[in-house]
């Protein structure tokens, strides 16, 4: 090359070499001949001549597989979990009506307000229970009967949130109870009615197993937790109209079936029921249970699922095993008066047949 570009390019290499203490071009190995060397150029060109070397090597893997153990055990025999479900169960109590209207009811929200939901500070009369616990608040209940045999099941209602007691200002007479809302499922009004919390046991069940029935079990969806509501879609909770003299227990598994409506106009005004064909449109899951009805989850949607559509659940196994689900310790009353005071004071003449057995 001439020899005022090899002096530019000595000149280049200086400056580069003071400055970045490295060679200004792009490829670390390369100096331009008769130009020092550096360690760090002799570095590089190692570096590069390794490289080469490591790429003409294959290297090969030997991959083995491995089994993955669950700490927990055997899944499969525990059931299925039921975690996700939990923040979807709502629960109830049943009692008499006269008894649940005897319950302290909301008297008073703070600021005045109609409605009241979660933190806010409402207040009451004669609650049971002392400072810090927690106690369940209740919607106003319906009487449940069956849609195919009329007969009465029960007064149910469903609870609506909890509260914890903060303050009893007069604490021998129980008057003026003053309460925080915590986990409120819907607002609060003043209809509804207070008693105590007990937790049930499901809650703390991490895996339910499902339990075989040991009878033919045909029932109706009759009430949905959510009011107002035709359409009943995956995870709401339903009412049904069967129950423990049923063969229905905690875990128990229903398909809901419907009756579609006839393509043929002449069975359509014939009203010929046999001549509809009955398809499966879902199936529940009970995890409440009474004598009377239970409440279940609706785990599976194929089709719309609308009130009054049949549940069945056909015999599988021989009875249930005790192993596979927990009672559900909830707060019975059983059609009795239990914890609530001077309710064994109602006049029974007063109360119908059509309310309490």
């Amino acid at each position: 090359m001439p020899v005022w570009m090899r002096f530019l390019l000595k000149i280049l290499w200086i400056m580069g070499a003071c400055i970045f203490n490295r060679p200004v071009w792009a490829d670390e190995s390369f100096v331009p001949e008769g130009m020092p060397q550096t360690p760090h150029d002799q570095q590089a060109k190692k570096n590069v001549a390794t490289q080469k070397t490591n790429s003409k090597q294959t290297k090969e893997y030997n991959l083995t597989p491995k089994m993955r153990i669950d700490p927990g055990g055997d899944t499969q025999s525990k059931g299925m979990d039921i975690t996700n479900f939990k923040a979807f169960l709502r629960f109830g109590i049943l009692m008499p009506e006269p008894c649940f209207l005897k319950l302290p009811r909301v008297s008073y929200a703070q600021d005045a307000h109609i409605l009241s939901a979660d933190r806010d500070l409402i207040y009451s009369t004669n609650v049971e229970g002392n400072t810090g616990d927690t106690v369940a608040i209740y919607r106003t209940g319906k009487n449940y009967s069956d849609p195919k045999t009329k007969e009465f099941l029960g007064y149910f209602a469903f609870k609506s949130a909890e509260a914890q007691i903060l303050e009893k200002q007069n604490a021998e007479k129980k008057n003026n109870v003053v309460l925080q809302v915590k986990h409120n499922l819907e607002s609060i009004d003043k209809s509804m009615r207070i008693t105590k919390e007990e937790s049930p046991n499901i809650l703390s069940m991490h895996y339910l197993k499902p339990v075989l029935l040991d009878r033919q079990v045909d029932g109706y969806i009759i009430d949905v937790w959510d009011p107002g509501i035709s359409l009943i879609g995956p995870n709401a909770a339903v009412v049904l109209s069967v129950g423990k003299r049923d063969g229905v227990s905690v875990g128990s598994l229903l398909e809901i079936y419907r009756r579609k409506d006839p393509l043929d106009s002449e069975v359509n005004k014939r009203g010929n029921n046999k001549d509809r064909p009955e398809i499966r449109v879902g199936r529940v899951l009970v995890y409440q249970v009474y004598d009377k009805l239970s409440v279940g989850l609706i785990s599976e949607v194929y089709e719309k699922v609308l009130l009054s559509d049949k549940v069945r659940g056909e015999v599988l196994g021989s009875g249930e095993d005790p192993c596979a689900a927990q009672t559900l310790d909830m707060h019975f009353f059983d059609n009795t008066c239990n914890g609530v005071d001077d309710c064994t004071e109602v006049d029974k003449n007063n109360l119908s047949k059509k309310n309490v057995e």
